[in-house]
């Protein structure tokens, strides 16, 4: 068919440029490669859903640098704090149905509380009022490690409480800890304290 091995490769490598013009990027994956490149980011993962139908799925960059890990759509990503609008939105669908209470003791919904936590209540942990010592930032603590949600419930309850859950909402004192993250200050090191005097903390 072909009169030279020549031939043959270049006609290869037209077949194969251009399926890669029929499924180059569109409109979306040229947006995201811009801004993966302006910003710097590693790699993401995204879906576009209309009318309930997923009618676009797609993956960019790295999930791991180090390891040269690219990013798939079935990527596990840690969202962190991300999550907190949206498990409070999802509390409060439920008061409204009346399905719970914010005065519900967490003990009501978690197996496995200890008793120090049976004061503790769903509006305790919504406006971090609870005294729960966050463990995210311990030494011992890794977000690169996966936990299910038993391990992390057990992690926490043998942390000791900073302070006791608060008997009414207080007035809240921004105030501005270390990052363990960065010289500078950062949103994540900013929480939001009682007037209540908390219990020494040995993590401190």
């Amino acid at each position: 068919m072909f009169r030279s091995p020549f031939a043959a490769v270049l006609f290869a490598t037209a077949g194969v440029l251009i399926s890669h013009a029929q499924a180059r990027a569109d409109a979306v994956d040229d947006y995201v490669n811009a801004e993966i490149q302006k910003r710097n980011i590693p790699g993401l993962s995204l879906a576009v859903v209309r009318d309930a139908k997923v009618v676009k799925a797609a993956a960019y960059g790295k999930a791991n640098v180090e390891l040269d890990v690219p990013v798939t759509t079935d990527t596990v990503f840690q969202i962190q704090s991300i999550t907190k609008t949206f498990t409070s939105a999802a509390i409060l669908s439920l008061v409204e149905e009346g399905r719970i209470a914010l005065n519900d003791p967490i003990s009501k919904y978690l197996d496995g509380t200890p008793d120090t936590w049976k004061e503790i209540t769903i509006r305790h942990l919504l406006s971090h009022t609870s005294g729960i010592k966050d463990f995210i930032n311990e030494p011992t603590a890794s977000i690169r490690l996966d936990a299910s949600e038993e391990e992390v419930l057990k992690a926490t309850a043998r942390a000791r409480s900073t302070s006791s859950p608060a008997t009414s909402t207080p007035t809240a004192t921004p105030t501005i800890t270390s990052s363990p993250w960065s010289s500078a200050s950062s949103p994540e090191s900013i929480t939001a304290t009682s007037s209540r005097t908390a219990s020494s903390n040995p993590w401190a």
